[in-house]
């Protein structure tokens, strides 16, 4: 099914669900993308191949007493580890979904997205070696605090969510690169 929504729009509707004292994984917490599913191949459009855009992302069951959510899309097939396409902190705990392209506008403040591997902010385009299959981790936390401070890339921004996830949730998906 494809989204009608424009992809500037980021779309908003209450939260809901049940306290989580410890980090758990999932919870009721739930993170999909009608474009992208579970161990299945990602569509061209959101990689380098393709227009590059940030997929639409679906977002559920936080948690009653969460601050705020953090978005990391993650290729841990990278050859020196874990490289990250995208992250995203202070995202308001009322969000169901970030529209198709969403990361290329304006976030909706607090929200602000740390720099990718690219070493730019924002997405990054899912983007192997030619020829070669990757994974891709979506990886959605619920947070007990909003961030503070500024964390500028991956390392900062996992050391800044220390002891602070209540809930955690994700999705892998591939794509193999012509």
């Amino acid at each position: 099914m494809q989204s009608r929504i424009p992809p500037w729009l980021i779309g908003v509707a209450g939260a809901a669900a049940v306290a989580v004292a410890t980090p758990v994984m999932a919870a009721g917490l739930s993170l999909s993308s009608p474009q992208i599913k579970p161990n299945a191949a990602i569509p061209a459009s959101f990689t380098c191949d393709g227009a590059g855009q940030s997929p639409t992302l679906m977002i559920q069951g936080v948690p009653s007493g969460a601050a705020s959510l953090v978005v990391e899309v993650i290729d841990p097939d990278a050859p020196h580890g874990d490289f990250l396409h995208w992250g995203l902190y202070n995202l308001a705990t009322n969000t169901a979904f970030l529209a198709a392209g969403a990361a290329g506008h304006d976030l909706p403040g607090p929200a602000t997205s740390v720099t990718n591997g690219y070493d730019k902010p924002g997405y990054g385009a899912i983007c192997p070696p030619s020829g070669q299959t990757h994974h891709y981790r979506f990886v959605l936390y619920a947070l007990d605090t909003r961030l503070s401070g500024q964390p500028d890339d991956k390392a900062a921004l996992d050391a800044a969510m220390q002891g602070h996830v209540m809930a955690q949730t994700d999705f892998t998906a591939r794509y193999t690169r012509p």
